[in-house]
């Protein structure tokens, strides 16, 4: 069992070491996950649904991800604490046979951890959108209130 976490990693880190001589563009964004989130890439469009998306600690969470004009070739996301680093937790999105010309969907399930010391913890989720020529990075902050704000702002 131990030799094959020594496997998995060492081809891990060999993959995130090939990714990483791409160029990272990064972009952040506010998200209201009751609504769902959406942000410009180049002028392409990224939605990120959650559902539920009041995020229960430890509890399955559907994601689902669409891209609008960008070739997509893999997809992987994360939960990140805003203000406490909760581990690392990163999940490949499996790719849906396409149903519109010019949008990729990719779907997968995954859970935020509990936090022991903040019970009104802030998440971000991290989409990372590998294209040919570059890592797209989306960073979301996550609001999990139930009103829903005019307000959003996106940032590149």
């Amino acid at each position: 069992m131990a030799l094959a976490s020594v496997f998995y990693v060492s081809k891990y880190l060999k993959n995130a070491q090939n990714i990483s001589d791409k160029p990272v563009v990064k972009t952040t964004s506010y998200c209201q996950t009751v609504v769902g989130c959406s942000a410009i890439l180049d002028g392409n469009e990224v939605t990120l649904h959650i559902s539920p998306p009041s995020l229960p600690a430890a509890q399955p969470l559907d994601i689902s991800v669409s891209i609008s004009g960008l070739a997509a070739e893999n997809v992987t996301m994360e939960f990140i604490g805003r203000d406490m680093h909760m581990g690392l937790m990163p999940f490949v999105l499996q790719e849906l046979p396409p149903t519109d010309i010019g949008t990729k969907t990719f779907m997968g399930a995954s859970s935020v951890s509990f936090c022991t010391v903040d019970n009104t913890m802030i998440w971000m989720a991290e989409l990372k959108i590998e294209t040919a020529g570059a890592i797209h990075s989306v960073l979301f902050e996550l609001d999990t209130s139930k009103e829903e704000v005019s307000d959003a702002k996106t940032t590149s």
